[in-house]
């Protein structure tokens, strides 16, 4: 929601609260007879004058953004020989991360404890102060079959992909912090939790770091 703060003038108040008992019109000076202060005629041929000022911080900020792109704080999980391990040990893991000039995609894997089952991502820019939500999307067999190298892990998890917007207005050394939630009726059933700030029996979650480079 949006909140209109007044000022704490007394004066200003006490002005703005009297009824206006005098009606108030604007009148230009050419309509009166007398010369205007400047005359300047525009062309659809000028150019524009920007300030240098404000040419070199769109400069600099478009420089942090191409040379200085976010970037994990972690190494890429699915790369490691015991992932497929580790996996079965905590339900849901992160399996690789992207970033890309306009988005953050990631692949996840979790265990194929139920059919029904959703995977979300919650993402925060101000260290969980406020956050969002994402719903990944489910991998089909086929598609990942060909790229998955961990062996017996396929028969037994599925693979979900998620896709974030690109925080271009994030200042060096700001941070992007995101956790995976698991939900389904297994997790439930076992009573296990894992999410950042939430308690909950039927959600399993891991907590991962996007860093903007200093």
């Amino acid at each position: 929601y949006f909140k209109l703060l007044c000022p704490h003038s007394t004066e200003h108040v006490s002005a703005a609260s009297k009824p206006c008992t005098t009606r108030k019109c604007v009148r230009f000076a050419d309509s009166l007879g007398l010369d205007l202060a400047a005359v300047h005629r525009f062309r659809t041929t000028d150019t524009p004058h920007i300030p240098e000022r404000v040419l070199l911080g769109l400069y600099q900020q478009a420089l942090l953004r191409v040379a200085f792109p976010p970037y994990p704080t972690f190494p890429q999980p699915g790369k490691s020989e015991s992932f497929a391990e580790t996996l079965r040990k905590r339900i849901v893991c992160l399996d690789r991360v992207f970033v890309g000039e306009i988005s953050i995609s990631g692949l996840i894997r979790v265990l194929n404890l139920d059919f029904q089952k959703t995977v979300i991502v919650r993402y925060s820019l101000d260290r969980w102060r406020t956050y969002l939500d994402a719903v990944a999307r489910y991998v089909p067999r086929e598609v990942e079959e060909a790229e998955w190298s961990h062996g017996a892990a396929v028969l037994e998890s599925d693979r979900f992909s998620f896709h974030l917007p690109a925080p271009h207005f994030l200042h060096v050394g700001d941070m992007l912090e995101f956790a995976i939630c698991y939900r389904c009726r297994r997790i439930r059933i076992l009573g296990q939790q894992l999410y950042p700030a939430h308690r909950q029996t039927n959600k399993k979650g891991r907590k991962h770091n996007l860093h903007h480079r200093r």
